[in-house]
């Protein structure tokens, strides 16, 4: 067996998602051992236990985590699930807080000094002066959280937390436990007009870096308004100074740190950053410029937990809660490339997504896969999903993350989803990536603030979409990137381990004169630059007519050709002789393609569902491709094989099932007195019924299963394919006693053996755990009797309003 087909069809369990499991209720080992058993059963070979501890939040997230965190008794718990998990072949996490963000230990790194290691902030007060601002700790309603930027800090955060994992299971480091997970770590943000960050030591940091004092700019930085010795150029410069040191101590006191301390311990450094999909972050947000930060991860991440992404999000008004004013509707189509990006230039194979969480009971599979989709067509293969909780009583039965495990009726049914993450997964850190063409994430444009933030942002959306759309795929580079980039005898811009025949810039106006002077070099050396900034359009290799962001990228080379639709999204890697290409449908519609390879040879189709490789007819290296709603396609292409002409068979209509159908309710799932109830009901009336929506039958409160059930004659035997049309969500299918193989998206199309006589279908179909918890009776019921409410509640109350029609809807058809 090849390494791509081994890859595929047995992938390293570190491709396995993974749930953040939340350890908020009493660690009795052996309730732990079943929870374990529970995912281990419905195929999850990774966990990332996330502790909860009582002092987290316990005045809008209360916990009954005991022993406490990070106590010899914790450790003694956290020892056990090692071993165990061991025992079982999982990988396991190790995710460095007590709740979130990383870097406080849960309240005690201020609980030793909060004079020295509190977050500190700069702000004009009521006259206009500067001066320094502390926060106000409620230890009773949060954990209190320290400035990382502050010396010392990040090294006393490793000594409480890293190293008393070192000492109780520090001999599974690199064996069951290869990964750590920092979580959303950040600075004191800046805010326009109020308020920017600031240390004990910044002003001689910053002298000690840019050669002058940057105290005299301070309010001026602030107010956005020059002061009298400086032009207002000079001063955005002077602020894009600024932010330069801001994101560099970040960098050296927080990211080199811990990823220091993992590769001393044989692991590898991950996690996320907070608020990366808005552009505005390297302002705004605690992480200072984000490929930077990002390149300090041996495992670069994103979080998709707020409906980021989401199926036709482009074309609404939605306006994330606390969303800045220069990104107000705008959808960003790319910010997970930000981490597979850096993973590409740094030579890294895994790529992170923390995913889904407040994304509503409601989401259905067919959206769940359109996620995960759009991230793996964008570079990430590896996901923490959230959440499976050990304690879903009382108020957690309202708390907005999904509530994976046995309370939800998509359980059983969710393991065909791990199978499909963890192969594609693996199969997108095969090889090499296949990217021509690097983009300018124009960070320094974003810095400088105003109109020039505003426009740097937008055109970064827009051309990313544009490329995305074209088939063209891309990475993301920053100015430091392209000053350090070597140009090479073939024209193309070599940056860490990728080399691009192209270079885009959506803008470039606050470029360094190095930047820039690279650029030149790479267009007059023959490189392919897509001046989308009108940066060079007068010189001699640009032409002074450079004309529309269609004309300029003409220019830009294909990852393949697409014909047909512009909702295809495509991602290549290499192997030797063979290519990998995945390609992701992003409409919720079915689409038709032409696809043009670049290779010429023996196509394969590679089925997550069996882990199969199956020939595929194509002609000079192109194939028509039908996509499903959310569909997907892995090919694999070998180079030294030749093509296979034969077409595939066409199916024909042989009936469709109208009629005779019955249903009978299976299992009920419910909010009771103070927990989840799952109820059978094998006394449920068996009634006839015509396909569509079961509210009618079953009431709108009804989360559950039910049975349909079904027969038709045949005149001969034969093989042929079952159809079930549409369905709502997740179905279980019986046809002449035998189960046929589980799916949890759609489409439901499953290859069945009808035999001459009688044949019976029984199908189980599962609707989501919204039509329960959503009705406004069951809402105030928990917020009366469970108070707090999740400071999420908001946002996720909003999700309530998804589509709540459950079913069999069909038309279920026989084809042949």
């Amino acid at each position: 067996m090849s390494t791509i087909k081994k890859a595929f069809k047995s992938p390293s369990n570190l491709f396995s998602p993974s749930f953040f499991w939340l350890w908020n209720d009493k660690l009795d080992f052996e309730a732990i051992k079943r929870q374990i058993d529970d995912m281990h059963a419905h195929g999850i070979r990774a966990l990332c236990p996330h502790p909860f501890p009582k002092a987290f939040r316990p005045g809008t997230m209360p916990s009954e985590m005991e022993p406490d965190y990070l106590t010899p008794g914790y450790m003694k718990v956290v020892e056990k699930v090692m071993n165990y998990a061991k025992s079982l072949g999982m990988h396991v996490w190790l995710y460095d807080e007590g709740g979130w963000p990383s870097g406080g230990a849960c309240g005690k790194i201020i609980a030793m000094d909060e004079k020295r290691f509190a977050q500190r902030s700069l702000v004009l007060d009521d006259k206009g002066e500067l001066t320094e601002r502390r926060p106000v700790y409620h230890p009773e309603i949060s954990a209190p959280y320290p400035s990382v930027i502050e010396p010392g800090v990040t090294e006393l955060f490793i000594k409480l937390t890293h190293e008393a994992y070192r000492k109780a299971i520090g001999n599974h480091f690199g064996k069951t436990t290869l990964m750590t997970f920092t979580d959303e770590p950040n600075m004191e943000g800046f805010v326009e007009g109020k308020s920017l960050t600031w240390c004990s030591d910044f002003a001689e940091e910053f002298e000690k870096r840019k050669g002058y004092d940057i105290r005299p700019y301070l309010k001026a930085i602030i107010q956005g308004k020059k002061p009298n010795d400086k032009s207002a150029k000079d001063l955005t410069r002077i602020r894009i100074d600024y932010f330069d040191v801001r994101a560099d101590l970040f960098l050296e006191r927080y990211m080199l740190p811990l990823r220091d301390w993992c590769h001393a311990n044989g692991m590898l450094s991950s996690g996320h950053l907070n608020g990366e999909n808005q552009p505005s972050g390297n302002t705004r947000f605690g992480y200072g410029h984000i490929l930077r930060s990002l390149r300090a991860f041996d495992v670069p991440g994103i979080d998709v937990i707020w409906r980021q992404l989401y199926p036709g999000k482009e074309k609404l008004k939605y306006v994330q809660e606390g969303a800045h004013d220069t990104e107000v509707n705008n959808f960003n189509p790319c910010f997970p490339k930000y981490a597979s990006s850096v993973a590409h230039q740094n030579g890294g194979k895994y790529v992170l997504s923390e995913s889904l969480a407040v994304y509503g009971n409601g989401i259905s599979p067919d959206i769940i896969k359109w996620v995960m989709d759009y991230q793996l067509v964008r570079g990430v293969n590896i996901f923490v999903l959230s959440a499976y909780s050990m304690n879903v009583r009382g108020g957690r039965m309202g708390s907005p993350g999904i509530h994976f495990g046995p309370q939800h009726p998509y359980w059983e049914f969710m393991q065909p989803l791990f199978t499909y993450m963890e192969r594609v997964g693996s199969m997108l850190a095969q090889g090499k990536p296949d990217v021509k063409i690097a983009v300018l994430y124009d960070v320094r444009s974003i810095w400088a603030g105003g109109k020039d933030a505003q426009t740097a942002i937008q055109r970064h959306h827009r051309i990313a979409e544009l490329l995305l759309k074209r088939g063209c795929d891309f990475d993301f580079i920053d100015d430091e990137q392209l000053v350090q980039a070597v140009i090479t005898k073939d024209h193309h811009l070599k940056i860490g381990k990728m080399s691009y025949e192209a270079l885009a810039l959506p803008t470039f106006k606050w470029a360094t004169p190095q930047a820039s002077n690279k650029a030149i070099r790479f267009a007059e050396q023959g490189g392919i630059l897509l001046d989308f900034a009108r940066a060079f359009h007068g010189y001699e290799w640009g032409g002074r007519d450079i004309g529309s962001d269609h004309k300029i990228l003409e220019k830009a080379p294909h990852t393949c050709l697409i014909e047909g639709s512009s909702s295809i999204r495509v991602t290549k890697r290499v192997e030797g002789p063979q290519a990998i290409y995945f390609l992701a449908n992003e409409a919720m519609r079915p689409v038709k393609v032409r696809i043009t390879f670049q290779e010429k040879g023996a196509i394969q189709l590679c089925s997550p569902d069996t882990g199969d490789f199956e020939p595929v007819a194509s002609k000079n290296g192109s194939l028509e491709w039908a996509f499903a709603p959310a569909g997907s396609a892995l090919f694999v292409i070998n180079g030294d094989e030749p093509e296979t002409s034969a077409p595939a068979p066409t199916l024909r209509h042989i009936r469709t099932l109208k009629s005779g159908w019955t249903l009978q309710m299976r299992r009920k799932h419910y909010v009771g007195k103070d927990c989840f109830v799952m109820e059978e009901t094998p006394d449920a009336p068996i009634q006839p019924v015509k396909l569509g929506d079961w509210r009618p039958v079953f009431g709108n409160v009804f989360s559950g299963s039910a049975f349909y059930r079904n027969s038709f004659r045949s005149k001969e035997a034969y093989d042929g394919w079952l159809d079930l049309g549409k369905v709502h969500h997740c179905a279980k299918v019986i046809f002449n006693g035998k189960q046929l193989p589980l799916k949890f998206f759609g489409p439901h199309t499953y290859r069945v053996h009808v035999k001459k006589g009688v044949n019976t279908l029984e199908i189980i179909v599962a609707n989501s755990l919204l039509n329960a918890t959503a009705p406004e009776h069951v809402q105030k019921y928990i917020r009366d009797t469970f108070p707090p409410e999740s400071p999420y509640i908001g946002r996720f109350r909003a999700f309530n309003h998804d589509d709540q029609s459950s079913g069999l809807f069909g038309p279920v058809v026989i084809l042949r």
